[in-house]
């Protein structure tokens, strides 16, 4: 590109040259030759008044007064009234200039003189044009490189960007640089790095919500299966109905992850009444929380037991929250649910040692934990949240309890 630029460039400068400098040299010849021609009029003009009136008897000029009044090098030829010519000098070798006069005496006044002089006048005027064409010639391509350069670098930065987005750096930006059509590249590059850094960042969060959702059920998954492969072959019917409900539930969770990944909102989700949300949760917390030695205290007003809500997400943010204390507190685990004017709130607490101090707020971040965890669950169960309408919250950091809203 700067090759061609440099090209163009050279093509319009030498073409201007040669429209503008061409005449230009050619009218400077001539202004040249025309001065020549005016310098041997007034020669002429100097000879005739030097001679003066010519003698009344029509006799030939005397060639000394012509001689005495010409310069050395013309030809000079002086005719009076009657036509009788004197001659003085020689005509010079060469291309020649020639002017002639007529005086009031009468008297026609030829005067040659050598091309010579004028010739090299013409010749330096040429030079002198052909100077400026070169000097125009030389800016131009300084401005050529100047402007190439400018033009270049901007493509040269989107190649780079443009390969740096290829070998998988998505934070890969251009700045702008003034020119329109090169920034309308540079823009579209940076959204397309931004969408695809997005697309990317919401793959891998489907990666880790569904490594660290997935596990709980296919945990409890595989208990049921043990305990059915291990009890009375009649008696498998009970533990076999509890696989099929875990991975109805599995296929749900999936579904809703996805639906997180691409920025969907949980609308339209199948409800339940809060005893059948919490009876689960129980049931299958209580078979988890066994073989660590830990229970599970459920509570909830009857009153409020048959109050309808979307048993999928909550039942994902639970299932964090209490997977959560299992992990990293102690003793019983407490759920409680309970209705507060327009909103259903569910808390969920243990005994353990609570949150360490300054991690506050920075535990719902992503991959912020205060032990040797993933930092997934929190910021995911707050997603899963909000995705709903509600909102999770630490209200008690000392005993790590965590209270979850849920618009009715």
């Amino acid at each position: 590109m700067r090759r061609r630029l440099l090209r163009a460039f050279l093509a319009v400068i030498v073409v201007g040259v040669a429209v503008l400098g061409i005449p230009l040299g050619i009218i400077a010849q001539h202004l040249v030759r025309e001065q020549a021609v005016r310098s041997l009029d007034r020669e002429a003009d100097a000879i005739g008044f030097a001679i003066g009136e010519p003698s009344e008897g029509g006799g030939a000029i005397p060639a000394a007064a012509v001689r005495a009044a010409s310069q050395p090098d013309r030809l000079v030829v002086v005719r009076n009234r009657s036509g009788r010519p004197t001659t003085v000098g020689a005509r010079p070798g060469g291309r020649t200039i020639e002017a002639q006069v007529v005086t009031a005496a009468g008297l026609r006044i030829t005067v040659v003189a050598s091309a010579r002089e004028a010739d090299e006048r013409a010749v330096r005027a040429w030079l002198v044009v052909a100077g400026l064409a070169l000097a125009g010639i030389a800016v131009a391509v300084v401005l050529a490189v100047r402007e190439a350069g400018r033009l270049g670098r901007p493509l040269d930065d989107l190649a780079v960007a443009s390969h740096r987005l290829g070998a998988g750096d998505l934070s890969v930006t251009v700045t702008p640089v003034g020119i329109t059509e090169v920034d309308a590249v540079g823009e579209a590059l940076s959204s397309s790095s931004g969408r695809i850094a997005e697309l990317v960042r919401r793959e891998r969060e489907f990666s880790s919500n569904a490594s660290h959702q997935l596990r709980t059920p296919l945990t409890a998954l595989r208990v049921r299966l043990e305990e059915a492969a291990m009890g009375d072959p009649a008696e498998m019917a009970p533990a076999l109905r509890d696989a099929f409900a875990e991975v109805d539930r599995l296929d749900a969770t999936i579904t809703e992850l996805l639906a997180l990944a691409r920025s969907v909102p949980l609308v339209d989700l199948d409800r339940s009444p809060l005893r059948t949300l919490l009876d689960d949760v129980e049931q299958r917390w209580t078979l988890l929380l066994a073989p660590v030695g830990r229970e599970l205290v459920v509570e909830v007003d009857p009153a409020d037991a048959d109050e309808p809500v979307a048993a999928g997400p909550l039942a994902q943010v639970l299932d964090v929250l209490v997977e959560n204390a299992r992990d990293h507190g102690a003793g019983a685990v407490h759920v409680t649910a309970r209705l507060a004017g327009s909103h259903l709130v569910v808390s969920v607490a243990d005994g353990g040692p609570g949150v360490a101090p300054g991690l506050e707020r920075a535990i719902f971040e992503r991959h912020v934990s205060g032990a040797a965890s993933s930092g997934v669950g929190l910021a995911l169960a707050r997603t899963v949240a909000q995705s709903i309408g509600g909102r999770l919250e630490l209200v008690d950091p000392r005993r790590a309890r965590f209270e979850l809203y849920v618009p009715r």
